[in-house]
């Protein structure tokens, strides 16, 4: 929560570092929820992809696709779920006046990549905790 604090102290719409603005986000989900771990591993990685010094509003859709390209294997619904993740990280930030807009979707011309896919049965708990267990630190 410190680093909330510190954005909404000092935090200018248009210069919101991405590192900050994915802290400040993490610190406002639940702990204890799925979602918590998840998005902090994905956009972990991506903000080490395109630099936690990098100013929000100068995110394009380029450096998402250029991102994707590193993860080849991912299944269109995994690169869904990612870019859902990033979407609602800018579009909280726009929510608590941390950034003006979306920078990525408020593109002319712009479309989501990936697409939902329906899986039959539900990952049992267990199923759920091998793989969370043996999920790569990246």
């Amino acid at each position: 929560q410190t680093e909330w604090h510190r954005l909404m102290r000092e935090g200018v719409p248009d210069e919101v570092r991405l590192g900050d603005l994915v802290a400040a986000y993490l610190a406002s989900l639940p702990p204890d929820g799925d979602n918590a771990a998840t998005s902090r591993r994905q956009l972990s990685r991506f903000e080490r992809f395109a630099g936690r010094e990098a100013k929000v509003a100068l995110l394009k859709p380029l450096k998402l696709t250029e991102y994707l390209r590193t993860h080849p294997h991912w299944r269109p619904s995994s690169v869904r779920t990612f870019v859902n993740r990033l979407h609602a990280v800018l579009n909280w930030g726009v929510r608590q006046g941390l950034i003006s807009k979306n920078p990525i979707s408020s593109t002319p011309g712009y479309k989501r990549e990936g697409r939902n896919e329906r899986k039959r049965g539900l990952l049992s708990d267990a199923d759920k905790a091998t793989a969370e267990a043996h999920a790569g630190p990246e």
